[in-house]
């Protein structure tokens, strides 16, 4: 059986962090969603994005300078 669900996680320095989406800015955190529909292409494509986005603006560690 396929998966319904999944969550997007992101790799910034040395943390791991799940992506979220708040229904209205200033929401509080128990309303963010983590898990998003397995077919759901948007919500990949986002997740692709901010990931894209992230890379480009993190600060040099030991990982992303070949070591």
């Amino acid at each position: 059986m396929p998966a319904l669900h999944r969550p997007y996680v992101t790799h910034v320095a040395a943390d791991y962090d799940a992506i979220a989406l708040s229904p209205i800015q200033d929401a509080p955190p128990d309303f963010d969603q983590t898990r998003f529909d397995a077919t759901d292409e948007n919500a990949l494509a986002g997740a692709l994005q901010l990931a894209e986005k992230l890379k480009q603006v993190s600060a040099p560690t030991m990982h992303n300078m070949g070591f």
